[in-house]
């Protein structure tokens, strides 16, 4: 789930940098798959904690986490929330922030056409509906980490049930908005 993440986040920082630095040159293959291989090295390097310390169960059924100590695990568990959540959050909230003010500052002379500012309502609209997808339908999947280390099981069961729904919703819905951005931006823009 990090990767996926970290993915969202890296394609909002650079459409933040195609809208607000057209002329700068394209990343080069090379610089994209380096982009790539940090994303995963992220992603493997804030798992490694939980793989570390979770065992298979006597059954064989399931993996269990054993932490040393109990700590441990509250502080992992907020850091990932912070990592994973929080951070990305507030650069997918910035990024598109700073490209839907550039893009009303900034607009071309002679651009004031009704074709030019529906576009730019659409894309406007597709990049609030990104940032609001991200943080109503990830938000339950961290409530329930959160009350899985500091809350009672039960309700953290209730949360990850819950969570799984919104993560498959969210999963659905993020080709149809993307696929709009893309498409409205070429062709308003």
């Amino acid at each position: 789930m990090v990767a996926s993440i970290m993915t969202l986040t890296a394609m909002a920082m650079f459409r933040r940098r195609l809208v607000m630095h057209p002329y700068r040159p394209k990343p080069t293959r090379r610089t994209v798959q380096l982009s790539i291989a940090g994303l995963w090295g992220i992603s493997i390097l804030c798992m490694a904690p939980l793989m570390a310390v979770s065992r298979v169960s006597p059954d064989g059924m399931e993996c269990v986490e054993h932490w040393p100590k109990y700590v441990l695990n509250k502080v992992y568990t907020v850091a990932l929330v912070v990592i994973q959540y929080a951070v990305p959050l507030t650069v997918i909230i910035v990024s598109y922030s700073q490209i839907v003010r550039y893009l009303r500052q900034h607009r071309p002379p002679g651009s004031r056409n009704h074709g030019h500012e529906v576009a730019e309502r659409e894309v406007i609209r597709a990049f609030t509906a990104i940032a609001v997808l991200y943080t109503v339908l990830n938000l339950p999947g961290q409530i329930a980490w959160l009350q899985l280390v500091f809350g009672s099981l039960d309700s953290a069961e209730i949360w990850f049930t819950f969570s799984d729904l919104c993560l498959v919703a969210h999963s659905c819905a993020n080709p149809f908005v993307y696929g709009t951005v893309t498409r409205r931006f070429r062709s308003g823009f």
